[in-house]
């Protein structure tokens, strides 16, 4: 079994990638299997969004969901849309957004439910869109006031891929790839990692 996860910045391409490529790769004899992110809107109440208390209960519900998922897969190649690490990385971010403090995200990287060594992937793909290209693929100008907090984010999640000590990662910049380009590389990243 060959674990990846992808994570990155908003409008990268990342589900978009992982959804053709999972189909793509099981089609050419590679068996496959797909994690899909946990989207804690629909299972936690709103207010509770950009809390560290939120970040935690949607990435207990994740790991849990992984590690089942995990026990049953004996060979393969498994890919993760938002997983562990992307955990780990919004620990780093709401420290970033004084949203928590030193001390309590120390706490929540420690916490019993992501000890288990089943959820560090083999090789994690960390994708980044530009600000301006994000507010475009979402339809909205470039000037948007959400401008400002993407270039924020891609600042603190470059620092964390730079920092995340894993023996096999890589980066993927989507800025100026179609989608069908993005696919093509983070299917060559992986095939190139089996």
């Amino acid at each position: 079994m060959f674990i990846v996860e992808i994570a990155g910045t908003p409008d990268a391409g990342k589900t978009t990638a992982l959804e053709t490529l999972n189909a793509d790769l099981n089609n050419n004899g590679i068996k496959i299997f797909l994690i899909e992110e946990t989207r804690g809107k629909n299972i936690f109440p709103q207010e509770q969004r950009g809390t560290l208390k939120y970040n935690i209960d949607v990435a207990t519900i994740t790991c849990s969901k992984i590690i089942k998922r995990l026990e049953t897969i004996k060979e393969g190649v498994v890919l993760i849309d938002k997983g562990y690490v992307d955990y780990l990385f919004w620990i780093d971010y709401y420290v970033y957004l004084k949203k928590c403090t030193k001390y309590e995200a120390d706490v929540a990287r420690k916490l019993p439910q992501f000890q288990n060594t089943l959820l560090v992937p083999d090789l994690f793909v960390g994708m980044s869109v530009s600000p301006e290209e994000s507010m475009k693929r979402r339809g909205k100008s470039p000037m948007d006031t959400y401008t400002v907090k993407r270039k924020e984010h891609n600042i603190v999640f470059e620092s964390f891929f730079n920092s995340y000590h894993l023996s096999d990662k890589r980066w993927i910049e989507t800025t100026n790839l179609s989608k069908l380009e993005t696919v093509r590389e983070l299917r060559r990243i992986i095939c190139e990692a089996l």
